[in-house]
């Protein structure tokens, strides 16, 4: 009798320990289990030739849950096919303390440039940047790279002239560990 009150006695601490165990294995699951990518459907178009509020607009408001590096990619429609050669662009993003965030893989000075690409017209997935984001809300912004190409003239196809407008169908933004 005393060795099977024993061994109760051990099987009930060993279930406890189990049930705490799976308890903390859901905690930590749930704490670092995958971050779902955030879609923003906003359609955006930005011009050349409409002069500083033409080249630059908000996107939106994303609300971010998980703080840390994100991946942003733009759903870019390159409309013109090879009529415009500077369909090019940049973002950068705004936190809820009024901070700018900078792309940490950037191309051109601070900024991440996303080159136009020829062809006739299609739309393609574009890496704009990775992105330190806090948690709370966070803004992002579209330039049209006219705004720094006499700083950065090194994705110039052209003289930049007309339209050459950038239209952003959405993005997709990828937390990303590093």
């Amino acid at each position: 009798m005393k060795i099977l009150g024993c061994f109760l006695k051990r099987s009930k601490s060993i279930r406890t320990l189990s049930l705490l165990f799976g308890f903390l294995c859901l905690a930590f699951s749930a704490s670092f289990g995958q971050v779902p990518d955030i879609v923003v459907k906003n359609k955006v178009f930005i011009r050349a030739d409409q002069g500083p509020a033409g080249m630059n607009k908000d996107l939106g408001a994303i609300n971010v849950d998980v703080p840390g590096h994100y991946r942003i990619f733009a759903h870019t429609f390159y409309n013109s096919g090879d009529e415009q050669l500077n369909e090019s662009y940049y973002i950068d993003i705004s936190n809820n303390s009024g901070g700018e965030i900078l792309p940490q893989d950037s191309n051109a000075g601070v900024y991440k440039v996303v080159p136009d690409e020829p062809g006739t017209p299609h739309t393609s997935s574009k890496d704009s940047g990775t992105f330190k984001l806090f948690e709370g809300i966070n803004s992002i912004n579209i330039y049209h790279y006219a705004k720094i190409a006499h700083i950065y003239p090194q994705f110039i196809n052209n003289i930049i002239e007309g339209p050459e407008s950038v239209k952003i169908l959405g993005f997709k933004i990828k937390y990303v560990n590093r």
